[in-house]
């Protein structure tokens, strides 16, 4: 499929004139404990090492209730003997990046927000992104997910929100590779419309690399 290609040229209040380039290849592996990484995937989020810009690896690691959450890892930290198989418990520091924190706990509202999964998913996931927008419309209106406040217990929340989903009756029941797509749309969302990021321009490949691209304000 070819990617979709935006430019968004938004409220003058979106507009910054620090922004810096977004790349990011997602690697969920929903309920494995491990992921896959090719040289490839490596190659799609290389950025100039002498600029702000920013390559990461976005894995979901569900592995433990004590650390469930979608981490974000530059590519600077992710050393070549990752390529191949590599145990989520042997994953790299999450970044320290101000930026990929704010898109992570985005991600993680999404995932607790009581019913918006159940609504934003299906199987066609070409649709999850606009599946999206009209969640938001309806319950929202047009506005961004209301934030949910940070607690000590946030990461067990997400591990039991994920067990709940994927259970029999859940709407990710034995769906793991369908779920991988849902992530990934969930951070292209958040990435291209979430207005403190102010995305000026963004790509979406569900089968090229990286998986997402994006122009977007540094919150660092």
């Amino acid at each position: 499929m070819v990617g979709i290609k935006v430019l968004c040229q938004e409220e003058g209040n979106r507009m910054s004139m620090n922004q810096i380039d977004l790349l990011v290849e997602v690697k969920c592996a929903p309920k494995s404990d491990s992921i896959s990484l090719s040289e490839r995937d490596l190659d799609g989020i290389k950025v100039n090492p002498n600029s702000n810009d920013i390559g990461v690896l976005a894995v979901l690691n569900d592995l433990w209730p004590y650390q469930c959450n979608m981490e974000l890892i530059e590519i600077q930290d992710i050393p070549k003997s990752m390529i191949g198989t590599t145990s989520k418990s042997e994953l790299p520091l999450f970044s320290k990046s101000s930026t990929l924190d704010y898109i992570s706990r985005r991600w993680g509202d999404w995932i607790l927000r009581s019913g918006a999964i159940e609504d934003i998913f299906e199987d066609e996931h070409s649709r999850i992104y606009d599946n999206i927008n009209h969640y938001l419309l309806r319950n929202y209106g047009g506005s961004s997910l209301p934030q949910i406040k940070i607690h000590k217990t946030r990461s067990f929340d997400i591990y039991r929100r994920l067990k709940k989903l994927r259970s029999k009756g859940g709407v990710l029941y034995q769906k793991p590779k369908k779920e991988g797509f849902l992530h990934q749309n969930i951070l292209y969302h958040i990435i291209s419309k979430d207005p403190i990021l102010g995305c000026t321009h963004h790509k979406n490949n569900p089968i090229g690399v990286p998986d997402i691209e994006a122009r977007i304000n540094t919150l660092d």
